[in-house]
């Protein structure tokens, strides 16, 4: 595949457009037929399950500071896709995670310092959690996306980012681009 990157926008997935989507949104047909969906979840959610036992590693830098250590996301109150359309955003940095409840699974994890603002634009997360409940709807499957939001990060944006890459990490959470070769995850794509 020849890509020239300088015809293309610096965009989350633009190097996968020509991937099938997890759902054409012609026909709205998932691309996963209910086997394969329902194996895939079991791989996602037995991994996360495993990790649940065992503590994630604790980094610490040169000055022997630690960051403070990652929860369990399933041990945080859960709140509905829709957060960011009500009023009482804290207006404090946190760590998200948007968790599949029929599962248990973490399919993405995200940092901000502004959560509503983040939520109420584009973000691509968006897309591939449409495409998730679409072929869950298709194949008649259960499905409860939450989010769960961890208000213990640090304020500094690069610091926050760096807790995020740990949880990243630890979780493998399918939907965050650095783990979409793991998982092969078809959801992400258009």
């Amino acid at each position: 595949m020849n890509l020239d990157v300088s015809a293309t926008p610096h965009r989350q997935g633009h190097l996968f457009e020509e991937l099938p989507a997890a759902v054409d949104s012609g026909t709205l047909a998932p691309a996963l037929s209910r086997e394969a969906l329902v194996a895939w979840q079991r791989r996602v959610a037995h991994f996360q399950g495993a990790l649940r036992l065992v503590p994630p590693p604790q980094q610490t830098d040169l000055f022997g500071d630690r960051p403070p250590a990652l929860p369990d996301p399933w041990g945080l109150p859960r709140q509905p896709e829709e957060f960011y359309q009500h009023r009482g955003d804290r207006g404090e940095p946190c760590l998200y995670f948007v968790l599949d409840g029929a599962l248990p699974a973490v399919l993405y994890i995200g940092q901000t310092g502004a959560l509503h603002r983040r939520w109420q634009g584009d973000h691509d997360c968006k897309r591939y959690m449409d495409n998730y409940r679409r072929c869950h709807q298709h194949h008649h499957l259960p499905l409860t996306l939450t989010f769960a939001f961890w208000w213990d990060v640090p304020a500094l944006a690069s610091a926050r980012r760096q807790v995020e890459r740990q949880a990243i990490a630890h979780w493998q959470s399918p939907f965050n681009k650095e783990n979409w070769q793991t998982w092969q995850v078809p959801f992400v794509f258009r």
